[in-house]
């Protein structure tokens, strides 16, 4: 199943029955997404989307009021470093098209700008969604630029930027040479 449409029937502290036509009562889970109206919000019939998160412990399910919220709740939650925890206080803090802005320009002071949510969590939740949002890969010689400019502590938008820009047919010291050259620049630029 992917979304359930009925009536909101009963709303306690974070969670919501919704009942089915063939009323049957299904209990969700909810949190307040920025840009999204509150499934307390909503009236009469209603279609909501639900995603299942399983653990050794329990089982939960989460309501959506829209798919977009719900798709980006299940891609969050696949990302290793990213629990309920932080998938909420992600969609909390930045609505859909924001938070797809975020992943776009790799944005990583806006995520680190949250508490708990570190650089290496930032790199691996930009670097995860890209891919599913974007379709934006990098080969092995793109990641060894980025890991050894990040190393020598360049900013990790800037670095990500350089490499966009850059022809990812060039032999590796090419690449980092004119990655490292757009870097420099940049950071300059900024300053």
């Amino acid at each position: 199943m992917h979304y359930i449409i009925g009536k909101i029937v009963s709303i306690q502290g974070e969670t919501f029955i919704i009942e089915s036509k063939m009323e049957i009562g299904y209990q969700l889970n909810y949190f307040q997404i920025k840009g999204v109206s509150s499934p307390l919000s909503a009236t009469g019939i209603t279609k909501v989307f639900f995603s299942k998160v399983s653990s050794e412990f329990e089982t939960s399910y989460y309501g959506f009021l829209n798919s977009d919220s719900q798709k980006l709740f299940n891609e969050l939650i696949k990302i290793k470093t990213v629990g309920i925890q932080t998938a909420k206080l992600l969609m909390k803090n930045f609505s859909y098209f924001e938070f797809l802005e975020i992943i776009k320009n790799n944005d990583f002071d806006q995520l680190q700008g949250l508490k708990s949510i570190g650089a290496f969590t930032s790199k691996i939740i930009i670097q995860d969604l890209q891919k599913v949002f974007f379709k934006v890969t990098y080969n092995s010689k793109q990641l060894n630029v980025i890991e050894s400019l990040q190393k020598l502590g360049y900013n990790q938008q800037i670095i990500y930027q350089a490499i966009k820009e850059t022809n990812q047919n060039l032999k590796l010291d090419e690449m980092f040479q004119r990655v490292l050259e757009t870097v420099v620049e940049n950071e300059h630029s900024v300053i």
